[in-house]
């Protein structure tokens, strides 16, 4: 994925999303100078950072745990949203 199709999916800016990748937040590779995420990163940093009362640090169906992860870096408006969002 690249930075401007996470930043559509947050309703944020794709300036916002390379921020979060260069401060290590967010696992990236390049294609030269180009950056992409890998859709389970993504969907992992989501789970992390939207946890609900009824959610478990488990992330068994990626073989991770969340306490392993850098801090969000998300507002709590950010956070808000991807909350209402309905899963895919």
């Amino acid at each position: 994925m690249t930075p401007e199709h996470v930043a559509e999916r947050w309703e944020c800016s794709a300036e916002t999303v390379r921020q979060m990748c260069r401060r290590g937040e967010l696992p990236h590779f390049r294609v030269g100078r180009m950056i992409r995420l890998r859709p389970e990163h993504i969907e992992e940093y989501e789970c992390r950072t939207t946890g609900s009362e009824n959610s478990t640090d488990d992330l068994s169906s990626h073989g991770t745990r969340a306490g392993t992860a850098a801090a969000s870096g998300l507002t709590p408006q950010q956070r808000a949203r991807l909350r209402r969002r309905p899963a895919r």
